[in-house]
C-alpha cells in the first residue's frame, strides 16, 4: 500500500497515516457494534496521549488536535459519555480557548457540559467547573448575556451544595465579578472581589495563586474606578446660556 501512497510514515514524528479511502472501506466491512467498540478504543487512546494543557504544551498538542477532533465526532455520533471521552473534549476546548480559537473551544465545552450533567448531576463541583469555564469563555467574547446566567447557575449551586465559604462558591463569585468589571458595572463588582478575597485567605492564604489573581483583579478595579472619577472631576462644564429679556 506504501507503494500507492495510501499508507505513509512520518519519519519525523514516528507516525503512520492510512489514507481516508481505505479507513472507510475498512469501516464498511465492521458491524456497527464493532465500529463503536474502536471508536471508543480510539478515544480512550488519544485521550490518554494528549497532553495536558498549558502553554509550554501547545506544540505538543497540535500533534494531536486532528485526532481529537475526529474523536469529538465519534464521542458525539456514539453519545460517549465515560470519563475519557468528557476530559478530552475538555481538554481539546482548553486548548482551543488558550489559543483565543473560542469558536472552536465553544461546541467541545457545552458536549462536555451535556456529558458531566448526564454522567455526574448539575451539582457535580467538575460539572460547575465546566459551567464556570464556558461562562468565562463567553465573557471574553464580550458575550456577556450568555455569561451571567451560567454564572449565576454555578454560584447558587455552589453555595446550596459546597457551602458560602468554600473557595469554588469563591471562584465563581470572582468570575462574576470580572464580568461586571468588563461590563463597567464597578459598583457591582467591589463587593464580589471583596467577598472573593475573605473566601481565599481564609481557606487559601494570602500567598496562594487564587488570592494574588483576585488582589491584583481587584486592585486593579480600583484604579479603573479612580481614573473613572478623576475623568468626571476634570471633564469641562458646558457654559451656562445666558437668558434675554
Amino acid at each position: 500500500m506504501t507503494r500507492y501512497s495510501l499508507i505513509r510514515l512520518d519519519v519525523d514524528t514516528q507516525t503512520y497515516s492510512i489514507h481516508r479511502m481505505v479507513q472507510e472501506v475498512v469501516k464498511d466491512q465492521m458491524r456497527a457494534e464493532l465500529q463503536a467498540q474502536w471508536a471508543e478504543r480510539v478515544v480512550r487512546a488519544v485521550e490518554q496521549s494528549f497532553p495536558e494543557v498549558d502553554y509550554q504544551t501547545w506544540t505538543r498538542c497540535e500533534r494531536y488536535i486532528p485526532h481529537a477532533l475526529l474523536c469529538a465526532t465519534h464521542i458525539d455520533h456514539w453519545s460517549m459519555t465515560f470519563w475519557e471521552a468528557r476530559n478530552l473534549l475538555f481538554q481539546t476546548g482548553k486548548y482551543f480557548y488558550q489559543r483565543g480559537q473560542y469558536w472552536e473551544a465553544e461546541p467541545l465545552w457545552k458536549s462536555a457540559l451535556e456529558a458531566d450533567e448526564q454522567v455526574l448531576g448539575p451539582e457535580h463541583p467538575s460539572t460547575l467547573n465546566t459551567v464556570n469555564n464556558l461562562a468565562n469563555l463567553y465573557t471574553d467574547q464580550g458575550k456577556y448575556e450568555l455569561a451571567k446566567p451560567l454564572y449565576q447557575w454555578a454560584l447558587e449551586t455552589c453555595e446550596r451544595v459546597l457551602g458560602l465559604e468554600h473557595p469554588d462558591t469563591a471562584q465563581t463569585l470572582g468570575n462574576l465579578a470580572n464580568l461586571y468589571r468588563d461590563q463597567g458595572k464597578f459598583e457591582l463588582a467591589v463587593p464580589l472581589y471583596e467577598h472573593t478575597l475573605a473566601i481565599y485567605e481564609s481557606a487559601l492564604g494570602t500567598d496562594h495563586p487564587r488570592t494574588v489573581n483576585v488582589r491584583n483583579n481587584y486592585a486593579d478595579l480600583l484604579k479603573k474606578m479612580k481614573q473613572k472619577t478623576k475623568a468626571a472631576r476634570s471633564k469641562p462644564k458646558a457654559p451656562r446660556k445666558q437668558g434675554g429679556k
